[in-house]
């Protein structure tokens, strides 16, 4: 039937839902828009009940229920729902606050609904966390662009919050790679509350995790390269790591089938820029009172040998250096010793030694294996 007989009184009531258009829906300006746009998000209307409202995401291929209660229930992760507070923080009972990837506001908060329970052998944790998968862009507020296209096939990654330590966790190396990105594009100097690590130093982390012996994907490899150019600034070591990881996933390019991509680039003014950067800061004098680089910005020592060609590391120096707990120790008076007395002491005991006696036999040179026995004249 053409679309517009399906309009008929007699027949609206056999439609399974109605596409309806929402104005001042706090749920669709507030949560969705943040999400997608809303000229791509569709409402639909039941006839069977009429108190659910069903917003469909068809670019993501997400859906989500509206009920009557107020709560949007996910039709894709069963037992999940909407958070409250669609934002990554939280909120301890001591009073502190903890955030993290600030700045950035483009994805989706789900929680486990109380009493559903977890399936069993499921793994997923109680908070999950949708972002779009896309190229991370930093700028006056750091951002995930996605194409324009209402015809567009999309993905979002999902992150699962660990529960005990509440940090954001990706199960696969594409969707690890864009949260790397995310975590250089909003990093700053000051480390996060929750994980007392900056921006580039938990990007750092997720590289190591990265780590393949294949080729990488486009979109993979398009996020690699992207991490340097967010955070390489802050964090020199964060250039370099991207660059070896890089260029490790493409030494065995010949053992697997052709994918797309291109191959790694030789090494440029800017990984030689970060590599005095990095040398410099690795080699800092620490003066009294400095604490010198951190640790977790820095690269381990098979790390430095294949980026660098070197091992820049040097041994710290001790706490009491670093703080200038040091001071020079006056003596009140000479010392009851006379200053001759250490030479005499070493002297009688010089004089007490006996050697062994001499011994005519042993001034045969010892025999040597393939020496013949008669050529001794024993």
């Amino acid at each position: 039937r053409h679309w517009t007989e399906l309009l008929q009184p007699d027949v609206l009531p056999q439609l399974p839902d109605r596409l309806v258009l929402l104005s001042g829906s706090a749920v669709l300006d507030n949560l969705l828009a943040k999400f997608e746009d809303v000229r791509f998000i569709h409402a639909f209307a039941s006839h069977g009940d009429p108190d659910v409202l069903r917003l469909e995401l068809p670019r993501f291929g997400l859906e989500f229920e509206l009920r009557s209660d107020g709560e949007v229930l996910s039709r894709d992760y069963s037992g999940y729902r909407l958070h409250h507070r669609q934002l990554l923080v939280s909120e301890l009972s001591c009073g502190t606050v903890h955030y993290t990837l600030p700045e950035f506001r483009r994805y989706l908060v789900l929680e486990r609904i109380p009493g559903t329970g977890a399936v069993q052998g499921n793994r997923r944790e109680d908070v999950l966390v949708l972002i779009p998968a896309g190229p991370v862009v930093a700028g006056q507020q750091p951002n995930v662009q996605v194409s324009g296209s209402c015809t567009a096939r999309l993905k979002a990654h999902c992150y699962e919050v660990h529960g005990r330590f509440r940090h954001l966790r990706a199960t696969s190396i594409p969707a690890r790679l864009q949260l790397a990105a995310l975590y250089a594009a909003t990093g700053t100097l000051l480390p996060e509350p929750l994980s007392n690590c900056t921006g580039g130093q938990t990007a750092m982390e997720l590289l190591r995790q990265c780590w393949s012996d294949r080729p990488l994907s486009t979109e993979a490899l398009r996020q690699l390269r992207s991490v340097d150019q967010l955070g390489g600034h802050l964090t020199p070591g964060l250039r370099l790591l991207a660059r070896e990881l890089e260029a490790s996933a493409e030494q065995l390019r010949l053992l697997h089938e052709a994918t797309e991509g291109t191959s790694s680039p030789g090494i440029g003014v800017s990984d030689a820029d970060a590599g005095t950067s990095y040398f410099q800061e690795r080699q800092s004098i620490l003066q009294p009172g400095g604490w010198g680089p951190n640790p977790r910005g820095l690269l381990t020592a098979s790390e430095e040998r294949r980026t660098l060609g070197v091992v820049v590391g040097r041994m710290p120096a001790p706490l009491w250096l670093r703080l200038g707990h040091y001071k020079r120790i006056e003596v009140p008076e000479p010392l009851p010793v006379d200053s001759g007395y250490v030479v005499g002491v070493e002297q009688q005991l010089s004089a007490m030694v006996m050697g062994p006696e001499a011994d005519s036999r042993k001034t045969i040179p010892p025999p040597y294996p393939l020496m013949d026995m008669r050529e001794m004249n024993l």
